[in-house]
């Protein structure tokens, strides 16, 4: 019905989450109808976030930087963890104000399966082994309490 470029990046937006066919559908036709200026600032900003983010190499999270600029932070309390599923978990924490250490993105949820199993194991490693050399006093585990 559509073009295959139409086609192409609807068939994108659909891989992200919560996005459907007719919501895929109104971000090409929106970006379509808003010109090539629009679409140039959109394509400017995915080509930064691709060349300029980075993986924490010590807490997992999504920054310019590695180390990130929360564990680079001095002032912040080292010898607590809060260990989080998401990324987007850590703004909601420090908009409170109440939590002044580190964090440890285990990027995803805690499940039993195979490929999960594996990546999960992974990932519970890295922080057993980050307890372990890093001095960690307290771990606060920030996760979403109906894990399945």
């Amino acid at each position: 019905m559509y073009s295959n470029s139409i086609n192409n990046l609807i068939g994108a937006f659909k891989k992200l989450p919560s996005v459907g066919q007719r919501a895929a559908e109104r971000f090409v036709f929106a970006l379509l109808k808003s010109g090539k200026k629009d679409v140039n600032n959109l394509r400017e900003a995915l080509n930064t976030l691709l060349t300029k983010t980075k993986s924490c190499e010590i807490c997992w999270n999504f920054d310019d930087a590695t180390p990130c600029s929360i564990c680079q932070n001095q002032k912040r309390d080292h010898s607590a963890i809060c260990v989080v599923s998401d990324p987007q978990d850590v703004p909601a924490i420090e908009k409170t104000g109440e939590y002044n250490g580190v964090y440890h993105i285990l990027r995803g949820l805690i499940e039993a399966g195979d490929e999960e199993e594996s990546l999960n194991r992974s990932k519970i490693k890295e922080l057993i082994a980050r307890l372990k050399k890093d001095g960690v006093k307290e771990i606060v585990l920030a996760l979403n309490p109906d894990l399945r």
